[in-house]
């Protein structure tokens, strides 16, 4: 089996545990000055304080999704909702107005209750080699799904390095 070559990491084992071990202090050093301000960058929230209402950074305690499109207030209160139907399976009124105020206010009590999620700074992290922050870039969903969900499912980082090395790999070549 061939050895992973490439401007990261050289061939020996030595070599690469030192580069790595210098990308791992590089990426710290990073993370920790973006850790300075430790606040959401959509609502201001500090880390360890709860969202404001509405903020595309909370998470749903449910499902762990992003709360404001997840789904789950209309699962919850609404029998018929399905994606796959027309409306989405919803009265005409709520798909098109969106939910009344009595709803919202027991999908909040809901939350309430069921424990909403504060702020926690999370970085972006290679999920193959742990660089932070790794740049990003843009691959079409069903190639994404074909070279990376097999092996780290969809829901993840890559570097683009990695990336490319994972899709040589997978369509069957040697790197």
């Amino acid at each position: 089996m061939p050895k992973y070559e490439s401007s990261v990491f050289d061939n020996s084992t030595d070599g690469m545990k030192e580069q790595l071990r210098e990308q791992q202090i590089q990426s710290r050093d990073l993370f920790n000055r973006i850790c300075k301000e430790r606040q959401c960058h959509d609502c201001g929230a500090k880390e360890g304080e709860l969202h404001v209402p509405g903020c595309d950074m909370e998470t749903c305690p449910f499902c762990f999704g992003q709360l404001i499109s997840c789904g789950c207030i209309y699962e919850m209160f609404y029998e018929g909702f399905s994606r796959d139907k027309p409306l989405s399976g919803l009265p005409k009124e709520v798909y098109e107005n969106g939910v009344p105020e009595d709803v919202r206010e027991k999908w909040e009590a809901e939350l309430e209750k069921k424990g909403r999620i504060p702020y926690v700074i999370r970085p972006f992290i290679c999920v193959r080699c742990g660089i932070h922050y790794p740049d990003l870039f843009m691959v079409p969903d069903d190639e994404w799904e074909a070279i990376v969900g097999p092996i780290f499912g969809t829901n993840v980082v890559l570097c683009r390095e990695c990336y490319d090395h994972v899709k040589v790999l997978m369509e069957g070549g040697d790197t």
